[in-house]
């Protein structure tokens, strides 16, 4: 318990130090106020370069990765859709314009595997 509540702490802290005029008050991190003024802070020049190169080192040793790539049958139970990992990672690379969506996407693109390997 003592680790949850140092860990939303820290992240209150951090939250609050991003970005000043997002005037975020508390742990409301749903209100839309807090996403739009995080969508204002622009990723670092090479961050996205340097993010999708660590996360595809990490996917190369993800022992499901072909069968996402090509599921077996019909789509049948998570929704069935391939994921194609590494060229997912590079689309949202070139196209990460902020610093929240970009990982906001690769979250979801996690979340897509279904996978608790993950």
């Amino acid at each position: 318990m003592a680790f949850v509540l140092g860990f939303l702490f820290a992240f209150t802290f951090v939250i609050q130090q991003i970005h000043a005029d997002c005037a975020y008050n508390g742990l409301y991190l749903y209100s839309q106020t807090i996403p739009n003024c995080l969508r204002n802070i622009a990723l670092e020049p090479n961050e996205a370069t340097a993010t999708v190169t660590e996360l595809k080192k990490y996917f190369s040793s993800y022992a499901f990765r072909d069968i996402n790539l090509n599921l077996p049958g019909p789509p049948i139970g998570y929704g069935g859709q391939s994921v194609h990992i590494f060229d997912r990672l590079d689309e949202i690379a070139e196209s990460a314009t902020n610093l929240f969506d970009f990982y906001q996407d690769i979250t979801q693109l996690v979340n897509f595997l279904h996978c608790s390997h993950t």
